[in-house]
């Protein structure tokens, strides 16, 4: 994830064509981690009894809400750059530094 969030700033950068060419290659490789990330957190964490699986599983769905908004809107060629940045960044702040690392003790093998 903290590569996607290095190349959402390459794309805030770019002008032109290729700035949004990049972003759709981000937006489905966020696509791609997400579905990969969420799988082992949502098989693990019901598993091993998280106390805030409720909150955990919502944080994904606004994720996955949010992404079908950023595809959705790159289809109709009206790409956010700054606002894909933006929910990256705080994707990043809150999720996987908050929110996952409050995770890790249920997610290690025991």
């Amino acid at each position: 994830m903290l590569l996607l969030y290095a190349e959402s700033l390459k794309c805030l950068e770019s002008a032109g064509p290729e700035g949004y060419e990049k972003l759709h290659d981000l937006l489905h490789e966020m696509a791609v981690c997400a579905r990969e990330h969420f799988s082992k957190e949502e098989e693990f964490l019901p598993a091993r009894n998280h106390p805030m699986l409720a909150e955990h599983a919502e944080e994904h769905e606004q994720f996955k809400i949010a992404l079908a908004d950023f595809l959705f809107s790159a289809v109709q060629s009206e790409l956010d750059k700054t606002g894909v940045f933006r929910f990256l960044s705080e994707w990043w702040i809150h999720h996987i530094l908050v929110s996952d690392f409050d995770c890790k003790p249920y997610l290690v093998e025991s």
